[in-house]
Parts: structure tokens; C-alpha cells; sequence
């Protein structure tokens, strides 16, 4: 089988596969940027726009239309007509494939296109366009996948992430309620840029519909991950303040030789001095005796009787990690030398792709980095609940 006709096959088991979890969710795209003005263009599916469930008109399949804001109002430009519509319109579709394409700018002379999957609400909010892609969850989930690994991991790592990304997103989907919708598309939901046209994505979301994990008591966990954990995941109360119990230390040899492994960093010591002076307190005599510092295994503090936190200075000076060392480099300035990149608690990327490269399954890199867990169907756990 050729790759076009691979992930042509893919994809069309991937739409018929969303019967068996059909629930949709509502996410906020491009909030980051203050849009104005986009062009929509259906790719595929019959797409049509309604006003408070009446349809106004029909689109045609690869015809752009253009939206555009005036005051409470959207103005909508087709091929045959334009007309301008009070508050909130929406695109639904028909098909058994639905998707568009959305052109937008950015700045001045920097056009960006993405696709989406499903369906778009659009609202005019405080003089720009909010856009809302309500779309099933997992053709998001396979969107975030993709966002958030890249387009070159094992297939065995994709449904960890695919797994991990559904636990997430069930869990918070209230998140955003008072805003109108469920999810962003950042960072401080999950990174979603659209619709995923990777085959081993499609395949591992497939392969784990509906899977999510859960604690010992059925409680859907806080799937949290890093990009490297340098040898050693943290506790969570190291990185915050509850005690969780799946989300334990493992030591964790896989990540070692990977890209985000080691760093470095150089930073004046008068400065680092003057910080410690100023934030804990620290007096002259006492400081020379903080440096040099060792981690062999992680800490929490640079020095316990101070409660000198770790995660302070990795936030105060935009560190890596908190496993660093520290040594004089010279008489003005300090060498941080740091193993891993992101708060170090729960599923470590780097080291869950080599799992997955060295043959564990899914299963297994998901049991290695959560403790006591158990990954069930989600179906099943509502049934169980009712």
C-alpha cells in the first residue's frame, strides 16, 4: 500500500471510528490574535451557515467567503452576494468527511492558512472576530498529538500521547465555560493548530479511542508531561503543593542522551548574589558557602534551612529545569549546568519516545511513568457511574 493510499484508508477508519465516542467540544482557535477579517474555504462536507437555527445560505465546496467585523455586527462576503448579520452565526455541515480551511492575517503582509475539522461558530466580541471550532473530540485529540509531538515519533508514542491528551481534555472541559467555550488552543489548555493529516496519529487515536486513565478511585488523573526530565521525574508537591500519588519520582535512565538532556546557562554572580540578598534574605558571610551546589539526585532546595526553592530561581532566571548544578566559572560570574527541560512531574517525552523506539507498548510507558493507575474506556466509567 503506497502512502497516499495509506493515509487515505487511515483516515476514512478514522471518521467511521467516531461513532464508538461521538462527543464534541468546543475549542477557542486563534485567541491569540485580534482577527478582524478571515476567509473561510470549504474543503470539504456541505457546509451551510445558520443564524439561531435557521439557514441562510448554502457554500460552495473550494469557494471562499469572507467574514469580517462592524461593530455587533458580521459582514458575509460570497461568490454571489454580501448581507451583514447581528451577533453569533454558525457553519455546520453535512457529509461523512467535513473540513475548511481558514485564511487569516497576523500582521501586515503575513497571511497564515490553517484546517479545520467539523464546524466554527463565530461571534463578534470587544471589535474582533471570537472563533469557536466545535469539532469531536477525537479528531481534536489527534489535532493536540500532532501540535504537541511532531510528525516523526513511534506509533506506540502517539497513542501515549493520544491517551494522555483525552485524559486531559475530559478532565478540564469546563475550563473555560464563563468564556463561552470548553478549551483554548494554548498552552494553558492544550496546543491545537487544527486538523491532523499525520497517518500514525490518525492510527494511534483510532487504535485508543475512548481510552483515558484513572486513579484507583475512577478518577480521571492529571495527565501532566514534560519535555525531559534529565534521569529523574519529580514528586509533585516538588512542583507544587499537593501530594499526588500517581504522580511520584521514577528514576529514568531513556531520556539521558536526548536532545533536551543537558544545558547550560552563565550568570553574573553579583547578580545571582544580590537576588539571594534580596528575595531570602541571605547575608554576605553566609552566601559563599551556598556555592559550589550538587544535585545528585533532584532537590527542592538550594539550601534547606533558607527554603532557597528550587522552582524560584528556575522561574526568576527562565531556567530549563530545577536539576542544575552551580560552580564559579570565574571571579564574576556562575556556570548553572542543568539535566532536563520542564517541571520534571509525571510522563517524560524524551524518555516515552525511546520506550517506544525499544519496543514497550503503550501501556507500558504509561504504567512507568503514573503509578497505580489503570487505563480504562471512558464509555464504560460513565456507565459504571450512572
Amino acid at each position: 500500500m503506497n502512502l497516499l493510499r495509506h493515509f487515505l484508508f487511515i483516515s476514512i477508519l478514522f471518521v467511521s471510528t467516531l461513532n464508538l465516542f461521538p462527543r464534541n467540544i468546543s475549542v477557542n482557535i486563534l485567541g491569540e490574535y485580534k482577527i478582524t477579517k478571515f476567509a473561510l474555504n470549504p474543503l470539504a462536507g456541505n457546509y451551510s451557515i445558520y443564524k439561531d437555527g435557521n439557514k441562510l445560505i448554502d457554500l460552495e465546496t473550494f469557494s471562499p467567503v469572507k467574514f469580517a467585523i462592524n461593530e455587533n455586527y458580521i459582514d458575509v462576503i460570497t461568490k454571489e452576494k454580501s448581507f451583514r448579520i447581528e451577533g453569533e452565526i454558525n457553519l455546520l455541515a453535512t457529509g461523512f468527511r467535513k473540513y475548511f480551511e481558514i485564511e487569516f492575517e497576523i500582521a501586515p503582509n503575513n497571511k497564515q492558512i490553517r484546517v479545520y475539522d467539523d464546524f466554527i461558530k463565530i461571534l463578534p466580541i470587544n471589535s474582533s472576530l471570537q472563533l469557536i471550532n466545535i469539532v469531536n473530540i477525537e479528531k481534536y485529540v489527534a489535532g493536540v498529538v500532532e501540535a504537541e509531538s511532531g510528525i516523526n515519533a513511534e506509533l506506540e508514542y502517539y497513542k501515549v500521547q493520544a491517551i494522555i491528551c483525552r485524559t486531559y481534555s475530559i478532565s478540564f472541559l469546563n475550563k473555560h465555560l464563563k468564556d463561552g467555550y470548553q478549551v483554548c488552543d494554548r498552552v494553558h489548555c492544550q496546543v491545537y493548530k487544527g486538523r491532523c493529516n499525520n497517518s500514525n496519529i490518525l492510527q494511534a487515536t483510532i487504535g485508543t479511542s475512548g481510552q483515558v486513565i484513572v486513579d484507583n478511585n475512577n478518577n480521571l488523573i492529571d495527565a501532566l508531561f514534560h519535555s525531559n526530565c534529565g534521569g529523574e521525574t519529580v514528586h509533585s508537591e516538588s512542583a507544587w503543593s499537593d501530594y499526588i500519588p500517581y504522580l511520584r519520582a521514577v528514576k529514568d535512565s531513556f531520556c539521558l542522551s536526548e536532545r533536551n538532556s543537558k544545558w547550560e546557562k552563565k550568570i553574573p554572580k553579583e547578580d545571582f548574589f544580590k537576588y539571594l540578598k534580596t528575595k531570602y534574605l541571605v547575608d554576605d558571610p553566609f552566601i559563599d558557602s551556598l556555592i559550589p551546589f550538587y544535585q545528585e539526585n533532584r532537590k527542592i532546595f538550594l539550601n534547606d534551612s533558607l527554603k532557597i526553592l528550587l522552582k524560584d530561581i528556575r522561574n526568576d532566571y527562565k531556567l530549563k529545569s530545577t536539576f542544575f548544578e552551580i560552580k564559579n566559572s570565574s571571579n564574576d560570574s556562575l556556570t548553572f549546568t542543568g539535566k532536563g527541560y520542564g517541571h520534571g512531574v509525571g510522563l517524560c517525552q524524551e524518555g516515552a519516545m525511546v520506550m517506544a523506539k525499544k519496543g514497550y507498548t503503550y501501556k507500558n510507558i504509561i504504567e512507568f511513568y503514573y503509578l497505580n493507575i489503570q487505563i480504562v474506556n471512558f464509555e464504560e466509567l460513565l456507565n459504571k457511574s450512572k
